[in-house]
């Protein structure tokens, strides 16, 4: 199998050229400073501090690459919404009780 040529350092200069916003571009150079090795480690950093990979997954993959990466995050995607459901569903339900009793202990009601 031919090996396929993948940037393995990130940098500022990298990052504008790709079009990152300004805000993004900043953020990186105070977490990673000028440029930052592709390693494991420094993609679990990103992710900790909330880049988006996916992002940077379209500028850096070639195109082979980059179908089989979404073909395979659509997969992870979909288990996440499962396992996330039900603790969606239960924050808006306690988001809803929780109005509910603020309004209900509401010392005078307004009808409009």
């Amino acid at each position: 199998m031919k090996k396929t040529k993948i940037r393995r350092t990130i940098s500022v200069k990298w990052l504008q050229q790709q079009g990152a916003s300004c805000p993004e571009v900043e953020r990186f150079q105070r977490e990673f400073g000028d440029s930052a090795k592709l390693t494991l480690p420094n993609l679990l950093r990103a992710t900790k501090l909330h880049f988006n990979l996916d992002w940077l997954a379209v500028p850096l993959l070639p195109s082979p690459l980059y179908k089989d990466y979404e073909k395979q995050r659509a997969t992870l995607y979909e288990d996440y919404k499962q396992k996330l459901a039900p603790l969606d569903e239960d924050y808006w339900k306690k988001l809803a009780s929780l109005i509910w009793d603020i309004v209900s202990s509401a010392a005078v009601g307004v009808e409009v």
